[in-house]
């Protein structure tokens, strides 16, 4: 299956065709709160094809679409990583509460619109169902900053030490093709770039060690089909770009 640059997400329509499915096998995630997501999802889109939507600017709602999907696979394959590594994450990237006033912080021109939205709720979801998040994040070029901003309050991103979830997270993110990157990565340059993250951080040895199993875990994952297999893509030879 050959991807174009321009048509980076072409394998998540593929794989999602006619609508937007989230997988519960090895997450943890109950169907009925898999059917609530699929529809918070639907709902977020709607929300930036509103002509009265006052957040980031839409690239398009064909990259939208590709990365709500993206996204779900994303979720489901992190949750069941996390799981293979001992923890817990069956709503990764879909639903995740941050206190309202770390919200404020982040200074963007529609963040006043997005508190009001939140009325009296102490919390504010910054997963990437929030439109305002969705919007900026969904580009095949850079991020607009404020919503990336905002989507990293969440704890897997913000929050050391290094989780079950959060090194799910970055060995999925690495090894998937995005919206972005029309490629996946080969193993060997997950491991590379793993490795390499991990010394510029000068993370605790167990946390690399923890990156490391994550590696291996994802290609066995990969390989049964427990999660999203990227097999039959042609990798990137190296770790350039990610």
């Amino acid at each position: 299956m050959k991807i174009s640059r321009a048509r980076g997400a072409d394998f998540v329509h593929a794989a999602h065709a006619g609508g937007f499915s989230l997988r519960t096998t090895g997450s943890g995630l109950a169907p009925k709160a898999a059917r609530e997501l699929e529809q918070k999802a639907a709902r977020a889109l709607n929300a930036l094809r509103s002509p009265t939507f006052d957040g980031p600017k839409v690239e398009s709602m064909e990259v939208a679409e590709a990365f709500v999907r993206e996204t779900l696979i994303h979720s489901h394959d992190v949750a069941t990583l996390t799981r293979a590594l001992g923890g817990r994450a069956p709503k990764h990237d879909l639903d995740e509460p941050v206190a309202v006033e770390r919200v404020r912080r982040i200074a963007a021109p529609w963040m006043t619109s997005l508190l009001a939205r939140a009325g009296a709720s102490p919390t504010v979801d910054v997963g990437k169902l929030n439109p305002y998040v969705l919007a900026g994040l969904a580009r095949t070029r850079a991020p607009d900053a404020a919503s990336l901003a905002l989507h990293r309050l969440a704890p897997h991103h913000s929050d050391p030490p290094l989780t079950p979830e959060t090194a799910a997270d970055i060995i999925n993110s690495i090894r998937m093709p995005r919206v972005y990157r029309a490629q996946p990565m080969s193993f060997e340059a997950t491991r590379a770039i793993a490795r390499d993250l991990g010394a510029r951080l000068e993370m605790k040895p167990e946390a690399r060690a923890l990156l490391e199993r994550a590696v291996g875990l994802q290609e066995k994952l990969e390989r049964s089909d427990a999660i999203t297999s990227y097999l039959h893509l042609t990798p990137r030879a190296g770790g350039d770009g990610w």
